[in-house]
């Protein structure tokens, strides 16, 4: 995998892993790495859920980029639809999205990046420079085809955030919502 990478305390019941506490950033050899795992251990202690003590992962740090919320919700009588909007940090103070009944293809997945703030952003602001906007749309429209697939087994579906960068679009955080 190679450095820097990513830790994360995950459990069902914690959807908001950063609010916690619960990740840690660019860690760029083991000595970090051991240390925040020990770190996060105590800390997803303190959370813990009797059936649910969740877990630590390592990942692949993403590169910086700016950051969607791509949501898929899958209502039995009316069809699966998709949510596109600013993500990460941004969910809670953008309060945007676009909405459409999915699975979209990637020519729609752009036209709803451009509805939102998110479209502007991928574009370059501010002297960042410009997204891989295509990358974007071609995950938009595979995550909206596999939660459709998925309508059975599942009613909803969120990658917060998919990072968006000048080579490449990641989801480095994914929440799933089995019907029960």
């Amino acid at each position: 995998m190679g450095y820097p990478v990513v830790t994360k305390a995950v459990a069902a019941h914690l959807p908001h892993k950063s609010d916690l506490g619960l990740v840690r950033l660019g860690l760029s050899n083991a000595a970090a790495v051991e240390e925040a795992f020990a770190d996060l251990s105590g800390r997803l202690a303190k959370h813990a859920e009797p059936g649910s003590p969740g877990e630590i992962v390592v990942q692949e740090m993403a590169e910086s980029g700016v950051e969607l919320i791509v949501g898929i919700r899958n209502e039995v009588n009316f069809g699966s639809f998709v949510i596109v909007g600013p993500g990460g940090v941004l969910v809670e103070f953008a309060n945007q999205a676009s909405v459409r009944l999915g699975p979209v293809d990637e020519s729609e997945a752009k036209a709803m990046l451009f509805e939102t703030a998110a479209g502007k952003l991928l574009q370059g602001a501010r002297g960042k420079p410009p997204c891989d906007i295509d990358a974007a749309a071609a995950a938009i429209a595979a995550f909206s085809r596999f939660g459709a697939a998925q309508a059975a087994q599942l009613s909803a579906l969120e990658i917060n955030p998919l990072i968006v960068s000048p080579k490449s679009a990641k989801g480095v955080d994914l929440l799933l919502d089995r019907r029960s």
